[in-house]
């Protein structure tokens, strides 16, 4: 497992747009998670972190939490806002 570091060291490592795979390979977050039931994002498909991760700990991993962007086909995902993140 990757060390866990702050949003912006996380954030400094990935571009704007980053896919599924290398999100979690080149970072401390283990698990991709979508509030509400919603099946996450896998692979290649590309979640916008728009600079900023705001990891959350869930059953003792590191989990970023993730919206479907409204309207939106591609990036179809981007990071959960600060209101969203702080219910966790």
């Amino acid at each position: 497992m990757a060390a866990f570091y702050g949003s912006r060291a996380l954030a400094s490592c990935l571009a704007a747009l980053t896919g599924v795979a290398e999100l979690l390979a080149r970072t401390g977050i283990e698990r991709i998670h979508c509030p509400g039931g919603v099946s996450p994002p896998h692979g290649d498909e590309l979640v916008d972190v728009n600079w900023k991760l705001r990891p959350v700990m869930m059953d003792g991993q590191a989990v970023l939490l993730v919206q479907r962007k409204d309207g939106a086909t591609n990036p179809a995902w981007q990071s959960a806002p600060k209101e969203i993140v702080q219910r966790y």
